[in-house]
């Protein structure tokens, strides 16, 4: 029994130096961490996408409110109308931003060249930032106006 205990309490030794190296590894590699970033970027955008989409129809619907009421109120509504249509032209920019950047994303490019892979990978941290902040920024743009 002595022996078992021991034995796996060795196994358990190795087994956590060895994650730690793996660990430190990961870390101090530069194209890890920037891909590691990148996902994180998308992560956060694409849960954002079917409330982007909910409110580009929310938008819609009120807008086509907007413009069934008469001529007078629609007049003194213009204001709100032109912030509408911005907010949706905002929404579908991210939307068509967000599926360009995923069909035009090569996980695995370059990964016979590190220094190309490297370069590629900070260009797509790059696009992908710009596309987080986008998402971001129109769904907050269209809930303050849709609260008014």
């Amino acid at each position: 029994m002595k022996k078992l205990v021991l034995l796996l309490a060795i196994t358990f030794w190795f087994t956590s130096c060895n994650n730690n190296e793996n660990n430190e590894k990961k870390d101090t590699n530069p194209v890890d961490k920037i891909l590691d970033e990148i996902i994180e970027g998308h992560d956060v955008a694409m849960p954002k996408m079917k409330k982007l989409e909910r409110l580009q129809n929310e938008i819609k619907s009120s807008l086509d409110s907007v413009q069934k009421l008469p001529e007078a109120a629609r007049t003194k509504l213009a204001p709100y109308k032109t912030a509408l249509e911005s907010a949706l032209k905002d929404l579908q920019n991210a939307d068509s931003f967000m599926h360009k950047w995923m069909n035009e994303f090569g996980y695995d490019s370059l990964k016979d060249n590190v220094e190309d892979r490297l370069k590629y990978l900070k260009s797509e941290l790059t696009k992908v930032n710009e596309m987080k902040t986008a998402v971001l920024n129109s769904i907050q743009k269209a809930d303050s106006l849709l609260k008014k």
